[in-house]
């Protein structure tokens, strides 16, 4: 499924602009994306930010509407500044891994939660779009 999810994301990129900026640790300027999500089931829906840390990686914080909250970590592939992965861990004990296409200032990705239940997400200039984009079911259907 990983494999097939990420050729269908890779497939379907969208040229969207968005983004911000937050303070890092150290005070210096770190690129903050809003972010939202759901479980393909339409289950539980997310929102939250990324913020990247450095120019290869960065952190996810969201808060689910089952009043979960879920924090993690992601960098880009090897070589890539357009793809990578992460994992996530939420409050309840659940964990994720999730992958994610990079196109412009906006992000779209896929994942698995607890290994059973998948799920899509954007961040940037797409977050701030009503719905998802058509095709972008990360390899379901």
């Amino acid at each position: 499924m990983i494999v097939s999810a990420r050729l269908a994301l890779g497939v379907f990129l969208a040229g969207l602009c968005g983004g911000g900026d937050a303070i890092a640790q150290h005070g210096e300027v770190a690129p903050v994306m809003a972010l939202r999500g759901e479980l393909l089931d339409g289950s539980i829906e997310f929102h939250g930010v990324t913020v990247q840390t450095n120019a290869r990686a960065g952190e996810v914080h969201a808060a689910r509407s089952d009043g979960v909250s879920c924090r993690g970590r992601y960098s880009y592939d090897a070589g890539s500044t357009t793809s990578g992965d992460g994992r996530f861990i939420c409050g309840r004990g659940q964990a994720g891994l999730f992958w994610f296409v990079r196109d412009g200032d906006s992000i779209f990705g896929c994942g698995v939660l607890d290994e059973r239940a998948p799920f899509r997400f954007v961040a940037g200039a797409a977050a701030f779009m009503s719905g998802y984009p058509q095709g972008f079911d990360c390899g379901t259907n």
